[in-house]
C-alpha cells in the first residue's frame, strides 16, 4: 500500500521541478513553445551588419517576440551575432544599436527549417543619433501619424 504514496509524491516532485516554459506553452504558430518536442531544437542566429555591410562593430540589443507581440527574449549582441534557441513559430526580429535605425525583420523555424539566419543590416540614424517624439509620416512630410 505505500507504493502508490510514493508514487504519487515522486510524481508531485517531478512536476514541481518541470521548467515553466514547459508548462507554459504558447499556442503554435505564433512563436512559443509548441510542445516538448520542439524545446531547444530550433533556432534563429541574428548577425547585425553596419550600414557598409561590415559586421557591426558595436552593440547591438535584439529582441524576440511572437507575432501578437509578446516579447519571447531580448538578448545583446557578441562579436555583431547573437542565437536564439527557441520553439517553432513565427517571429519577429528587431534590432537596435546607437546611431542606427531600428530594423524589424520578420522569420519563420519549423521542424522543416530549424535553424534559421537573419542578417540584418542596419542604416545610419539620420537624425545624428537624437531621437524625437514624433514619427514621420510615409510621405515625408514631417508630421506625426
Amino acid at each position: 500500500m505505500k507504493r502508490p504514496v510514493a508514487f504519487r509524491q515522486l510524481l508531485f516532485l517531478f512536476i514541481l521541478v518541470l521548467p515553466i516554459p514547459v508548462l507554459s506553452q504558447g499556442p503554435g504558430g505564433l512563436g512559443g513553445f509548441t510542445g516538448v518536442d520542439s524545446l531547444n531544437n530550433t533556432s534563429i542566429s541574428v548577425r547585425v551588419r553596419g550600414a557598409d555591410g561590415s559586421k557591426l562593430d558595436s552593440m547591438a540589443i535584439v529582441s524576440l517576440s511572437n507575432l501578437i507581440g509578446q516579447m519571447v527574449r531580448s538578448q545583446t549582441t557578441f562579436g555583431s551575432q547573437t542565437v536564439f534557441q527557441i520553439g517553432s513559430g513565427a517571429y519577429v526580429v528587431e534590432v537596435e544599436a546607437f546611431g542606427y535605425e531600428k530594423v524589424r525583420v520578420q522569420t519563420e523555424v519549423s521542424s522543416a527549417q530549424p535553424h534559421q539566419v537573419v542578417v540584418v543590416t542596419l542604416k545610419a540614424d539620420a537624425s545624428g543619433g537624437i531621437n524625437h517624439a514624433f514619427s514621420q509620416s510615409p510621405e515625408g512630410n514631417g508630421q506625426g501619424r
